[in-house]
């Protein structure tokens, strides 16, 4: 924080947003103490075992205190996807996403195991070698596709705006990562695989998800 005066204005503007952002998140919450469930699932040979905090009265409910990113959206889906396999009944089939710039929320899904088991592939497939898969242009691809307004040129374009970001903002880009630019540097990912694999997976959640603010 800046000192002296500026420093308490700057203090006093993001508490007004963080106490704004811990009352919805009560409210979400319904202020009550969250449970877990353990699982252990087989997809077929891929065994998923773990933990999933945060189960609320109305579902699970994951929250951070800044703009969503495809890999939150990503991180929720597939612990919504376990949560409607394990089909336990004492736990809501409906998951929530809350962050700085809005709340989606995730509703039950009845073709959870053969999602997972997709998911599955593809996940083994890119310990084999990488994949065209880069969460938020992949996401802002699969979205624009999706939209009854526009075509595949026009996703192409948002997902290369994505991909590229702002020429007045370092770094703003997702080709900016060193592990994307290693693997892709010398080619354009763009092709059909880059376009099936962003639907394949996006797609299947953007169709259950729906932001309510």
């Amino acid at each position: 924080m800046p000192h002296g005066m500026a420093g308490k204005c700057t203090f006093e503007r993001l508490s007004q947003g963080v106490e704004a952002f811990a009352k919805e998140v009560r409210k979400q919450s319904g202020d009550v103490p969250a449970h877990s469930l353990e699982l252990e699932v087989d997809l077929n040979g891929l065994l998923v075992k773990g933990r999933i905090d945060g189960i609320r009265p109305t579902g699970l409910l994951q929250y951070r205190y800044t703009t969503a990113k495809a890999k939150d959206h990503l991180a929720l889906w597939i612990k919504h996807l376990l949560i409607n396999q394990a089909g336990d009944p004492g736990i809501p089939r409906q998951s929530t996403l809350l962050a700085s710039d809005g709340c989606w929320i995730y509703s039950p899904v009845d073709s959870s195991r053969e999602l997972l088991e997709h998911l599955g592939k593809i996940y083994l497939r890119g310990l084999e070698k990488p994949l065209p898969f880069f969460p938020d242009t992949s996401l802002a691809y699969a979205k624009a596709c999706l939209s009854e307004e526009r075509h595949d040129a026009d996703a192409l374009e948002r997902a290369r705006a994505r991909w590229i970001g702002n020429p007045y903002q370092p770094h703003s880009g997702e080709s900016e990562d060193d592990f994307y630019q290693l693997c892709f540097r010398q080619t354009d990912p763009f092709d059909d695989k880059f376009r099936a694999l962003a639907l394949e997976i996006f797609g299947p959640l953007l169709a259950a998800t729906k932001k309510i603010s």
